[in-house]
């Protein structure tokens, strides 16, 4: 990046008067340079602190929310901030200014609006911080590496035991990604009772059936994700292989990604999508079955139309406006009949549960049951609601043939 900048300065510098050094040498262009360090510094906060403020007090900043209003917004406080702070301090056109004292009021001007912004924007009420609470309420990894950038080359990974239990107990396989992980607390509290073993092969973002995802970075561009690919291919068949699963438990919400397919890139509208999704598990669930093993698949969770903690933290206790019908989900359909129909393959060792049964009873998805909020995002089941409801997954894994 570095080399590419010092390239384009020596072509400009370099070229001929007019065209091309015209239009970067522009006024605009160099008033942008001019202001780019204000640019850099205000436009974070006022992409984040702006929409929360017109939530809150509404009325003109309503207006400014949107993104022309934030674009023209940090213009203004940039120009502001140039001409009156960072102008005056580099070329110091206030010879009376000394950097102590000007440090000093910077200092206090920060903790000042922080200390508002806290008070007027932090929740109310107890019920409201449970609600935030329940954001960063997920499965811990523990003693496992489960973020993707965390895990070394496909080549040098392997499963690991989570929970270690008495020799002869049955052993269970976890294995996804978020949605695989996010079983791991009723999965836990299973494994008390049996002291059984817990071996865990799941990675933030990476599907479990045999696909390949792609994303777009910041650039744009496309990433393909061959890395989770591989490190399938290898962990899937050392699970099965060093630890011979009695059970094995698979939870993945791939079907919501692009995919590459023959070297082209696929979405969710495509029909080749759903082909290739439903293709992808034949190699995982024949990987993970040659053992002899229980595969239990879960079936789908909807994605609903918002963050539920941020939902009742807008709304208050006691409020219905969060629960949602899993019909509000008009994509996922399709994909849940593919998970279906994999019920009874392998011999009749692939067992399909439902666990929206307890987490969206009747078709409806509440945002709190018993107390507990059920979702810590749109698709993820808390930590705690997943562990309350131990038994109640319990109760799946028996109808499925699994006793724990």
């Amino acid at each position: 990046m570095t080399a590419a900048r010092a390239t384009l300065v020596a072509v400009v510098d370099l070229a001929p008067a007019g065209g091309f050094r015209s239009v970067l040498g522009h006024r605009s262009l160099a008033a942008v340079g001019r202001l780019s360090y204000s640019l850099y510094i205000w436009h974070w906060p006022i992409i984040v602190l702006v929409p929360v403020a017109a939530d809150a007090w509404g009325g003109p900043l309503r207006h400014l929310s949107g993104t022309a209003g934030l674009v023209a917004t940090t213009i203004v406080v940039s120009l502001a901030s140039y001409l009156l702070i960072e102008r005056p301090i580099r070329f110091r056109l206030v010879p009376t200014w000394r950097p102590a004292p000007v440090v000093a009021v910077g200092l206090v001007c920060s903790v000042l609006v922080a200390s508002v912004a806290q008070g007027r924007f932090m929740p109310d009420t107890e019920f409201e911080r449970r609600a935030l609470d329940t954001v960063t309420d997920l499965a811990e990894p523990g003693p496992c590496t489960y973020f993707a950038d965390d895990w070394p080359a496909p080549a040098d990974s392997e499963p690991c035991v989570y929970r270690r239990g008495a020799p002869g107990a049955p052993v269970i396989g976890l294995v996804g990604d978020s949605h695989g992980q996010q079983w791991q607390p009723a999965l836990e509290v299973l494994a008390e009772r049996s002291d059984a073993t817990i071996v865990r092969a799941t990675r933030g973002g990476c599907p479990a059936n045999d696909v390949t995802a792609f994303l777009r970075d910041e650039t744009r561009r496309f990433r393909v994700e061959r890395d989770c690919t591989e490190w399938r291919h290898v962990v899937y068949d050392e699970l099965v292989e060093t630890y011979d699963p009695d059970v094995v438990v698979v939870g993945t919400r791939s079907f919501v990604r692009g995919l590459e397919v023959d070297g082209e890139y696929v979405y969710q509208d495509d029909p080749v999508h759903l082909r290739a999704w439903t293709d992808g598990w034949d190699t995982t669930l024949d990987t993970l079955t040659a053992g002899g093993a229980t595969v239990v698949v879960n079936q789908l969770l909807p994605t609903l139309p918002e963050r539920i903690p941020a939902c009742l933290v807008d709304h208050g206790e006691g409020t219905t406006a969060c629960d949602v019908p899993m019909s509000v989900d008009d994509r996922i359909g399709p994909y849940r009949d593919a998970v279906a129909e994999l019920d009874g393959s392998n011999g009749g060792l692939v067992q399909v549960i439902d666990p929206t049964t307890f987490a969206c009873p009747g078709g409806t998805c509440p945002a709190v049951i018993d107390d507990v909020v059920v979702h810590r995002d749109d698709n993820h089941l808390s930590a705690t609601f997943v562990r309350d409801h131990a038994e109640d997954y319990g109760e799946l894994l028996e109808d499925a043939g699994v006793s724990l």
